[in-house]
């Protein structure tokens, strides 16, 4: 599987720090959501069927693809917008909305068509909001023949603040509003990923009309993933905390649901499933300022595999079909993997890129979709057969492509205990006992002699380019910001 760049378009005057894709079923148009520090969003749209006319920004590609051209602009506020996402329609929001989370700690719900003005404003967090995500397309009930969603909308943010926050529309009492259900709290710093692992169970039925009603007792706990910069991954069920994982050595940044491996395929201590198979436990990944990619099982605290080959941060992962993954980080590299078997397919590199932000896969095609500091989204199509030249040797690298040495990889597996949780306070002993890593989480811990809990106080962002020697307690990367070092002003 090799994949060639097929179109670069100049989205954003600043770093795109957010992109997700997805596919509109009634119309069959795939879109594009960027978040960017220039303080909008956008939309950027292209026909299953082709015939969207190319931007003057665009790269050529090839004639099996057509192009993406921008549909939408969102204004996320004055300060930098940090993260997106879709909701995709259901009953209760026929066109989806648009969401959009910023260094101001808002995130503004759009109307997909209507740009202007958000439909709704959640301003429970109180610091950046680095992060949303909505449950994977597996966890979803099937949608109807008009292309909604039957089941509640959900989705889940986090933030520096610290928590994350796991939001439903349509709850008793709240007329066609987002409310949050849940706020996962205990995390030492900031929180960068999270994930649904499954959904809670209506209990009762959401009434869009806004009638009376208790909304807190209308649902049973469903369980979520965080990733922090306090080392650790953390499994919720409900508010309670139920799980631990640890084995990065620096700041957890990214997750992902994988899907199941099929019985003859298995998979790491899992023992395989098939397709459809109702179970309580999954597969994820995470990726780390370490530089590794790692694959957990819920029901484990420790990695079952874990994926080397990136030369820095690894900010973003996401799921390429089946079998594979694919990755990006500082540097501006993009990796594809086989999960399964641990073993990297190739590292792309792209050209005058510092960080690579987000990634994501537009599964209509397989094709893969990158934000990066250069404020440009870049598109990679899987080349075909006839277009891969086989070769017994090495050959010079392609255009964007780097030849690296391969990775150190550990495959191993093992049997997974019985489901039920760990024990956090032994498996939170047993990780701070260990000199290497105590000293290392307390260097992470370290505070700026300038820094205060209760955040800037100025209205400014907060950054400077003054060389500190550690990090804040929010994890940024000092150099991955292009040189910026994240403190707090006097």
């Amino acid at each position: 599987m090799r994949y060639t760049l097929s179109q670069k378009l100049q989205a954003h005057d600043q770093d795109v720090k957010s992109v997700r894709s997805h596919l509109d079923l009634p119309s069959g148009v795939e879109h594009i959501l960027t978040a960017s520090r220039d303080q909008t969003g956008s939309r950027w749209s292209r026909s299953r069927s082709g015939g969207v006319a190319p931007s003057s920004s665009s790269s050529s590609s090839s004639s099996s693809s057509s192009c993406f051209e921008k549909t939408a602009t969102y204004q996320a506020g004055d300060r930098y917008a940090n993260s997106v996402e879709f909701v995709r329609p259901n009953r209760w929001i026929p066109r989806g909305h648009v969401l959009i989370g910023s260094l101001d700690s808002q995130i503004r719900c759009f109307d997909p068509e209507v740009s202007e003005k958000p439909v709704q404003i959640l301003s429970e967090h109180w610091d950046n909001v680095s992060v949303i995500r909505v449950p994977s397309l597996g966890l979803q009930d099937e949608v109807g023949r008009d292309g909604q969603f039957e089941s509640v909308p959900f989705f889940i943010s986090a933030s520096w603040d610290r928590t994350a926050r796991v939001w439903a529309f349509g709850l008793k009492g709240v007329s066609q509003g987002w409310k949050c259900l849940h706020t996962l709290r205990g995390h030492e710093s900031a929180v960068w990923g999270v994930e649904f692992v499954e959904l809670p169970s209506l209990l009762a039925a959401a009434h869009p009309d806004g009638a009376s009603g208790d909304s807190e007792d209308q649902f049973e706990s469903g369980r979520y993933l965080t990733s922090s910069a306090d080392l650790f991954i953390r499994l919720f069920r409900g508010e309670q905390l139920v799980g631990a994982f640890g084995g990065h050595t620096d700041v957890v940044r990214g997750l992902t649901i994988l899907p199941f491996p099929s019985k003859e395929e298995g998979g790491g201590g899992g023992g395989g499933v098939e397709t459809g198979e109702s179970q309580d436990y999954r597969y994820f990944a995470s990726s780390s300022n370490d530089g590794s990619i790692k694959i957990w099982d819920t029901r484990q605290s420790q990695p079952l595999k874990e994926l080397i080959g990136h030369g820095s941060i690894v900010y973003d992962v996401a799921p390429l079909g089946e079998s594979h993954l694919v990755s990006c980080g500082e540097g501006g590299e993009v990796g594809i993997w086989d999960w399964k078997r641990a073993q990297k397919i190739e590292i792309k590199v792209e050209r005058d890129v510092v960080s690579t932000w987000s990634i994501d896969v537009l599964r209509d095609r397989q094709e893969i979709v990158t934000g990066s500091n250069d404020g440009a989204i870049r598109i990679y199509r899987p080349l075909s057969e006839e277009e891969i030249e086989p070769s017994p040797t090495p050959t010079p690298a392609a255009p964007l492509d780097q030849v690296q040495e391969e990775p150190r990889i550990s495959s191993q597996s093992t049997a997974a205990p019985a489901p039920g949780p760990p024990d956090l306070v032994k498996f939170h002993s047993d990780h701070f006992l260990d000199p290497e890593k105590r000293d290392h989480f307390a260097r992470q811990m370290q505070l700026v002699a300038t820094q205060n809990d209760d955040g800037p106080q100025d209205g400014s962002d907060g950054i400077r380019s003054d060389p500190y020697p550690c990090q804040s307690r929010y994890g940024e990367l000092l150099t991955g910001e292009s040189g910026w070092n994240k403190v707090w002003r006097d």
